[in-house]
């Protein structure tokens, strides 16, 4: 083994000592690299359909490309290094590409789309978790009754019909992507086959609780309070109106998120609501008390009725801006990779000389 390292041409090979350092850098440009072109491209798509995209740029093809290299990296990676615990910052980084992935790609079939047995196990999973939370709070910290939601005397309007339903399909996907993309979409957004708001929701909170616990307080702020407040209730209209469902269940799973005192499992989503003297959670209960309240129609109001007056009030394609900074942001909060750094020739803390034996000793060519 000496002798065939020791055989290697010089220059050409990153010595074995290095070659784990190499492929952590490699894992995290990669990372960086995928979910920035996945969020940009989405980005760029919005402004084709009439809306400003922000400062991102990018194409699907680069998201691709950027996506199929993970794939192949990471297998790759992990047969090499199968003892190794991937640093804070690539786990960080992967947690942020999958969820892009999932929200940019969740509309159309994609290769990201799991399987419907895996949907099913994460919907399980998902009821679960909000059940077991509601379990720990009382009616009253949990906001107004979702109850009516149970009127079955047909004059709630739901179940919204099927021709209603592609109706509401084809609006949210006319006003998320270019028409000739519309036409494929319009068989898989909203059934049981593709991702809702709904399913990818814990992702959010989780990723965000994971970003928020490497801040110096580790706790949130109102703005990320109401925007969450926001994805809950987008979450909740595109269960009824798109995805057809009725009775109070999936209301009352998107907004049972809080801090849960009795739940040992979920730390740093518990970490993030909480504080000292209870500030936080006393401002997120009445931001999510207020979210869903506007949920609940007035008296005499059919329900399906009031959830379209509310959709009209709260745009999906709105919100998903948002979103879409939020996650922007994040990838401008994180340290930019080293390889990242090489590309523009030096490394932050580095001189040009000290950057270029850095390359030298890895065996790393910059083009």
């Amino acid at each position: 083994m000496a002798m065939s390292s020791a055989m290697e041409p010089e220059g050409k090979r990153a010595n074995r000592d290095t070659q784990l350092e190499v492929d952590v850098m490699i894992l995290d440009y990669l990372l960086y690299m995928a979910a920035k072109q996945v969020i940009a491209g989405r980005r760029a798509e919005r402004s084709s359909v009439g809306n400003s995209g922000g400062d991102a740029t990018g194409d699907d093809s680069s998201a691709d490309m950027s996506l199929i290299m993970v794939d192949s990296f990471l297998p790759l990676f992990k047969a090499n290094h199968p003892s190794y615990t991937v640093p804070e910052s690539a786990q960080s980084r992967l947690r942020l590409l999958k969820f892009s992935t999932l929200i940019v790609q969740r509309l159309q079939r994609s290769s990201s789309t799991p399987p419907i047995s895996s949907l099913q196990q994460l919907r399980a999973r998902n009821r679960a978790r909000a059940a077991a939370w509601l379990s720990h709070h009382h009616s009253s910290e949990e906001g107004p009754s979702c109850s009516i939601f149970n009127n079955k005397n047909g004059s709630s309007g739901l179940p919204v019909p099927p021709q209603s339903l592609r109706q509401n399909r084809r609006h949210v996907l006319a006003h998320h992507f270019p028409a000739q993309t519309v036409i494929g979409a319009e068989e898989f957004y909203g059934t049981p086959a593709s991702m809702s708001l709904r399913d990818t929701l814990p992702a959010f909170i989780e990723l965000s609780a994971y970003v928020t616990s490497t801040y110096r307080d580790g706790r949130v702020n109102e703005t990320w309070e109401k925007m969450a407040a926001e994805y809950m209730l987008q979450a909740a209209l595109e269960a009824y109106l798109v995805c057809g469902e009725e009775g109070e269940e999936a209301l009352r799973e998107c907004f049972a998120w809080g801090f849960d005192a009795q739940d040992e499992e979920n730390v740093l989503v518990n970490a993030m609501f909480w504080d000292k003297d209870a500030a936080i959670m006393q401002r997120w209960a009445k931001i999510r008390e207020e979210h869903l309240k506007a949920l609940i129609p007035p008296p005499k109001t059919p329900i399906r009725e009031h959830l379209e007056s509310v959709a009209s009030c709260f745009p999906l394609f709105r919100f998903e801006g948002r979103l879409l900074d939020f996650l922007w942001a994040l990838t401008r909060h994180e340290a930019v990779p080293v390889l990242a750094q090489l590309e523009t020739g030096q490394l932050d803390g580095f001189s040009r000389e000290e950057t270029e034996s850095l390359v030298n000793r890895c065996g790393i060519q910059i083009n």
